[in-house]
């Protein structure tokens, strides 16, 4: 068995932690409530009543306490004052559940549609709401298209000058007798560095819950990322960032852009990224392309850059547990992983799933708990050489196939038997596998 000096990854973590937070200051604290007023002081007894307004008014290390209630708000983490390694915070208040909702329904927004022709209709739209992304008709999302004239059918265009909306119906449609529902871009964009969002749900957002664009330094953690029409929490070439102890579910299950999954890191720029103790779970990709809807997915990542996925529990996603696509240094360890693969299109789908041979560099897979059942192989090696896979002691089993138990490689099939012969790894698997008490414990 090889050692992998899980003392040292984990100090070398809690060191990076501490590190994040040390630079801290200890700013003003500010209260957000649903019965507040945006001209109010930010007090707990006069609080703010909106959060893009609330991150305007704040300087870097201020932390802002939101208050039980729900909350229709979008915003950008656009604050005023540059941070010079002050970690600025958004966080529920103690034993409190405030809840981030992106739903808009026309009872919310005014719309005075007017029929263009037989299939189309343009409305105005309520210029308070600027970030709204995605429609949703009768239950069912609508597509957005990027230009006027890609127009068609059952799809409908934006214009952000005039905040104007132009819609195809099919079979000309009167937009004023059906249930139609806006939603907005997402909870939070987080677009500047040294941000802590804590405790928080953000639900039924457009592209993700909670997005990190282009900038370092963030955690978040504690929070519910469910029902989202993209990922659950979704990070687009970030760095220095911390994923601990969220729950993302159901994202995409209900339709949406696509590309949905728990959380999704894509092209991250660094090496100190942490994706600890999350529960991501019922993750489904409703676009065409049914390539995503995993648990949790470490994607494309920068040159050098790479990953600890640890302690986490994926289950019942419709792609992957855990995806390691074209990404170096990462480390996959005491996951508990099992019935994933539920939708029936996906490709190269498993429980676990390493793609390309960047994947296997500084790749690190040991302790883990996979459980795959049906036609769902335990691990998938895609175009890699299970030769040049570092793993050891996981608890791996393949319910009702052990032909599938641990590996798929370019059409070739392995039994945990004839993996440990092809590879030299000490894998070992247990009856318990296949039992759901094992698992949960």
């Amino acid at each position: 068995m090889k050692a992998y000096g899980h003392r040292t990854i984990t100090n070398m973590k809690i060191f990076f932690i501490s590190i994040l937070f040390s630079v801290s200051s200890f700013g003003a604290e500010y209260y957000l409530a649903t019965n507040g007023n945006d001209s109010n002081v930010g007090t707990r007894a006069k609080p703010w009543a909106s959060l893009q307004k609330s991150i305007w008014k704040m300087k870097t290390g201020d932390t802002l306490i939101v208050r039980e209630g729900t909350y229709t708000d979008s915003s950008f983490a656009d604050i005023n004052s540059q941070s010079k390694g002050a970690v600025t915070t958004i966080r529920a208040e103690k034993n409190e559940n405030p809840i981030f909702d992106g739903r808009i329904s026309k009872d919310k927004v005014v719309i005075n549609w007017k029929k263009n022709s037989e299939k189309t209709w343009t409305a105005k739209l309520d210029s308070k709401w600027k970030r709204i992304d995605g429609l949703w008709i009768d239950g069912k999302f609508i597509k957005r298209v990027k230009a006027l004239n890609e127009l068609a059918e059952n799809t409908w265009w934006l214009d952000k000058k005039k905040f104007e909306a132009i819609i195809n119906f099919k079979d000309a449609i009167n937009p004023k007798i059906v249930a139609m529902e806006f939603r907005l871009h997402s909870m939070i964009e987080i677009d500047t560095p040294f941000w802590n969002i804590d405790g928080v749900t953000a639900q039924y957002y457009n592209y993700a819950g909670i997005t990190i664009s282009s900038t370092n330094n963030v955690t978040i953690q504690n929070c519910n990322v469910n029902y989202n029409g993209g990922a659950g929490i979704e990070a687009d070439e970030a760095s220095r960032l911390q994923i601990l102890n969220n729950e993302a579910a159901f994202n995409g299950a209900e339709g949406g852009p696509g590309w949905a999954s728990g959380i999704h890191l894509w092209k991250i720029g660094s090496t100190e990224n942490l994706v600890k103790g999350n529960r991501a779970y019922r993750n489904w990709d409703p676009s065409d392309h049914h390539t995503d809807g995993n648990g949790i997915a470490i994607d494309k990542g920068q040159t050098g850059s790479g990953a600890e996925v640890s302690y986490n529990t994926t289950f019942e996603n419709g792609g992957r547990g855990i995806d390691i696509n074209i990404n170096s240094n990462v480390s996959v360890h005491h996951n508990l992983i099992y019935d994933n693969g539920q939708d029936p299109l996906i490709r190269e789908f498993g429980e676990l799933c390493i793609s390309e041979p960047v994947s296997t560099q500084g790749l690190k897979i040991y302790k883990n708990t996979i459980r795959a059942k049906g036609t769902t192989p335990a691990v998938v090696l895609y175009k890699v050489d299970p030769t040049a896979v570092n793993s050891d002691d996981n608890v791996v089993c393949q319910a009702d196939n052990p032909e599938l138990a641990f590996t798929v490689y370019q059409g070739q099939k392995y039994s945990l038997s004839s993996w440990q012969t092809k590879a030299g790894q000490d894998l070992k698997s247990t009856s318990d596998c296949t039992k759901e008490k094992h698992l949960e414990n």
